[in-house]
């Protein structure tokens, strides 16, 4: 296989995100990723150093194809077709619609009783037997837009440092938003939906977080990250990825934990 993984991801904003990964040296050093549209070439990018292992290439709607070439010879990567989409959050004016923050998002996590804390670490000491009736999780973090649109329209963002909605972070988590923050977040969203949203318990959190694993160290089991297995779904954090920028990976692009995608460990 010439190259690891090529996955393709479509955000709310009807871009979608080409990434292609590739941890052999030569194909690194040497290789060329074309996107091609109609028999034109619209994008070329070259990996973006001898130790980076991975290339990103935002498109728009459309049939294309992914092509690596290597020296003087080409590889067909595959054929992609991006449709827009028919029910989407944002309007083209980037207003949330009545899509937005859909339940569809959310799942169940049923009542029951487990094991809250862990010896291994001082403030979550002893571990101690929780018991809590039925509650619904969404099953995605709050995106980076999601988080945006309610900075808007509170005019939040004007005295405060808001990541700005864009192609590129609308399937990022939100960044660097404070307890009182997020619950400000589920006020509005409150208003706007018209029905109640909060924020989860401390229990109700680990409970959703250990509900697939309940005896695990971390959301996806015991296993500490592994730097030389970059493609391990493990601590959801482009850092893992060697030569790369640190950064928030996008939901969903790891397998879900008991239906949630991320909410732990990104």
């Amino acid at each position: 296989m010439l190259v690891d993984q090529i996955k393709l991801f479509v955000s709310d904003l009807d871009m979608a995100t080409i990434e292609v990964t590739a941890r052999d040296r030569s194909i690194r050093q040497f290789g060329v990723v074309q996107v091609w549209q109609s028999n034109s070439l619209i994008e070329q990018h070259r990996f973006p150093k001898k130790d980076a292992s991975f290339i990103v290439i935002r498109i728009a709607p459309g049939s294309y194809k992914v092509r690596l070439i290597v020296l003087d010879k080409t590889f067909l990567l595959g054929d992609y077709r991006v449709d827009r989409r028919a029910k989407r959050q944002y309007s083209d004016d980037g207003i949330p619609t009545p899509e937005f923050f859909s339940d569809k998002e959310f799942v169940e996590i049923a009542a029951g009783t487990f094991l809250q804390g862990s010896s291994e670490f001082k403030n979550a000491s002893p571990p101690h037997e929780i018991s809590l009736s039925a509650f619904r999780i969404r099953s995605i973090p709050v995106t980076a837009c999601e988080y945006a649109s309610y900075a808007a329209a509170q005019r939040y963002a004007e005295t405060n440092d808001v990541e700005v909605c864009s192609s590129d972070n609308a399937l990022k988590p939100a960044n660097y938003v404070t307890w009182e923050e997020a619950k400000g977040f589920c006020t509005w969203l409150s208003d706007f939906k018209g029905q109640s949203y909060r924020l989860p318990t401390e229990a109700e959190y680990e409970r959703a977080m250990r509900i697939a694993r309940p005896m695990s160290k971390y959301p996806w089991g015991n296993s500490e990250f592994d730097p030389e297995k970059p493609l391990e779904p493990l601590a959801n954090y482009r850092e893992f990825r060697r030569g790369t920028k640190p950064d928030r990976t996008r939901i969903r692009q790891f397998p879900s934990t008991g239906g949630l995608y991320g909410s732990g460990s990104n």
